[in-house]
């Protein structure tokens, strides 16, 4: 039936790809139709026995007066598309870094583009897999809800979905520091969780189209990934819809109460100042993207000795909440399996490490966390 359904679909969008003269050669068994549209993905002669799909929308563009608010559905039944390269990874807050994660292993971080219409999802499946419905994995990517995406290099999956060939792996971008977690006034919620939310929700109507067994999926997430596993569990008490979670390197966290002191300070560098709480949203919501970019890029504001602030989740209500001991006490969290931990070398990759050329402390050295831990891993890796 669900054959029927897509070839049906497929003739539909093929003829009207003919009538614009473009290539019309789809292969069925590459070819999902989901609710955000029609997509044919590819096998990679690296990994042949992988099907990817890479830029699946699953959300609205998140702009104009959507920017700052909880995501859209994209809904599209009928247009076909060719899923075989990533889209923009969503606006980071970078600044300037140095360490072993951005000096040595640059492959843990995501690369450009970046832009403002950047919620898009990636899928793994294998070819050939081993259970007739392939248990799913949802990846949520760290970054300390600054920066971050679904293909930073290290963490694309392909290899291993090959090896194990009996799960299929979801990657995604959400949004990110202000555009992400803006704490405004008048836009308080975390919308960069709802995104988390929202990718569930379009795995769980979609991911049987790729092979996938939408009652046996699991939400996985590191570091301030692993924040948003958190948050998860603590705000979709009654309909968490996956069956599990892994919370690596990080949990739900204690943040602040109110951002919007930090986002009214943006407001006034971005010509929205002295303004109501709504006029300042409108405002900032007709700022061009880029200037966004660039202010929250910056060290200090322009024109001011202010340091340019950082964004990330507060207590909303909605998806973070102030009273997390009193939820669990009145069992008003996800009843799913949790499994946690930390690594070895848990957080050393941010501290000083000296190179091996150097036979002094380089100018600046830092030993925090700890002398010997970015010792341990610098060895690991170079």
């Amino acid at each position: 039936m669900l054959r029927s359904a897509l070839f049906i679909a497929l003739l539909a969008a093929g003829q009207r790809a003919a009538a614009q003269g473009a290539d019309v050669a789809i292969d069925l068994e590459l070819t999902a139709a989901t609710t955000s549209g029609i997509y044919t993905g590819f096998v990679d002669d690296a990994v042949p026995n992988v099907k990817q799909w890479l830029g699946i929308r699953y959300a609205n563009p998140p702009i104009g007066s959507k920017r700052f608010m909880p995501p859209e559905a994209a809904v599209d039944n009928s247009t076909h598309y060719y899923a075989r390269d990533y889209k923009p990874v969503c606006f980071q807050q970078s600044g300037s870094h140095t360490g072993l994660f951005w000096e040595l292993v640059p492959e843990f971080q995501n690369q450009d583009p970046q832009g403002e219409d950047c919620l898009f999802l990636n899928v793994w499946a294998p070819k050939k897999p081993v259970v007739k419905k392939v248990p799913v994995l949802i990846w949520v990517c760290g970054g300390g809800q600054q920066e971050g995406g679904g293909h930073a290099p290290y963490q694309v999956p392909d290899h291993w979905v090959e090896r194990m060939k009996n799960h299929i792996v979801v990657t995604f971008n959400y949004r990110l520091n202000v555009f992400g977690f803006p704490g405004a006034r008048a836009a308080r919620e975390n919308v960069g969780f709802h995104d988390a939310r929202l990718v569930v929700e379009w795995a769980r109507d979609n991911i049987a189209a790729f092979g996938g067994d939408p009652e046996n999926m699991i939400i996985w997430g590191q570091s301030a990934g692993a924040g948003v596993v958190g948050s998860y569990i603590y705000a979709n008490g009654q309909d968490p819809i996956v069956s599990g979670a892994i919370a690596m390197s990080g949990a739900v966290n204690n943040p602040p109460p109110d951002n919007s002191s930090k986002f009214t300070t943006l407001a006034g560098a971005a010509g929205c100042g002295s303004l109501s709480a709504e006029d300042e949203l409108s405002c900032m919501q007709n700022v061009p993207a880029l200037r966004l970019q660039d202010l929250v890029q910056g060290t200090t504001l322009p024109g001011t000795n202010t340091t340019a602030p950082r964004f990330g989740a507060v207590i909303d209500n909605i998806t973070v909440f102030a009273n997390n001991t009193d939820r669990l006490a009145k069992n008003l969290t996800a009843k799913i399996p949790l499994m946690t931990g930390y690594t070895t070398h848990e957080n050393s990759a941010f501290g000083g490490y000296i190179s091996r050329d150097q036979t002094a402390p380089p100018p600046g050295f830092s030993t925090a966390p700890g002398p010997s831990l970015g010792c341990a891993v610098q060895a690991e890796i170079t």
